[in-house]
């Protein structure tokens, strides 16, 4: 089957970026496994920039305020050297605690993991274990709020965060199955780990877009990038909204069926392509 034009693709792989980054499901597992289904050419590291540059914008966008105070608390920290005097000041610290093992992993450890550990069968097993797991942390989520976390539980979370470098986790999946698993609320694990994936996202747009700036895409791709970015945007900023309000009441139960049904069926599909190979 003949591949739609570029902006096409684009816009279609925009949306499946909007509506899977906020979620438990793994963006970058429905990223890889659409175009391989399809027949479609992968678009490159660029277009894959633009895509989490338009979700980041819907997070930045939702979380303004919480960014905004955030931010004060930050430079009332400044002035006291760290020691914090009240609750915004406090989850200042622990965001930093949360974000430094993903930010040194994704330093350290993204080009052996895109080297070696990538494809289709790796992307459905990893969505069926990390199923099973958000499947098990919803049934220990508790009242727990981002305050009552101690340093090393926050680092916890930090680690879960840095094992999302293995395709088909899903960071927010991750940090949210440890953040439950610990005993906060479904909610509050949820804004947590939003608020611990923004400078990491932030920073790998900024990484990645950077040492791409010698190659500049044509304009086809240009107009593809740009048709991705504003899908990502708008449904991701709607699809945010969205799964905040639902876990208010809902559990992680759907998100995690979701996630070993889709790795079952990948691997399925994975098995009939070679049985027709042979």
């Amino acid at each position: 089957m003949t591949p739609p034009p570029l902006e096409i693709q684009g816009a279609i792989l925009g949306i499946v970026q909007g509506v899977t980054e906020f979620l438990p499901i793994s963006s970058s597992a429905h990223l890889v496994a659409l175009p391989k289904v399809l027949g479609w050419p992968y678009l490159g590291k660029t277009f894959d920039v633009a895509l989490h540059f338009g979700t980041l914008s819907a997070l930045l966008n939702h979380y303004r305020a919480d960014l905004a105070d955030l931010l004060r608390a930050s430079q009332r920290l400044l002035f006291r050297m760290g020691r914090p005097a009240d609750s915004q000041e406090k989850t200042v610290l622990l965001l930093v605690v949360a974000t430094v093992p993903g930010a040194l992993g994704g330093y350290l450890l993204d080009g052996l993991v895109e080297a070696y550990l990538h494809g289709l069968a790796i992307v459905a097993g990893v969505s069926v274990v990390w199923g099973g797991l958000l499947a098990w942390a919803d049934s220990k989520a508790a009242n727990g709020q981002v305050g009552q976390l101690g340093w090393s539980r926050a680092l916890m979370i930090g680690l879960a965060q840095m094992a999302a470098l293995l395709p088909g986790t899903s960071r927010s999946g991750a940090t949210m199955t440890a953040g439950m698993a610990l005993g906060m609320r479904r909610a509050e694990a949820a804004r947590f780990s939003m608020l611990c994936s923004i400078p990491l996202v932030a920073g790998a747009v900024v990484y990645k877009g950077g040492g791409l700036l010698g190659n500049w895409p044509s304009t086809e791709m240009l107009r593809a990038m740009a048709t991705g970015a504003i899908a990502s945007a708008l449904v991701g900023r709607v699809c945010l909204r969205g799964f905040l309000t639902y876990l208010e009441s809902g559990s992680f139960r759907p998100f995690a069926l979701y996630r070993v049904i889709f790795g079952a069926v990948l691997l399925l599909w994975l098995l009939w392509r070679s049985a027709q190979v042979v």
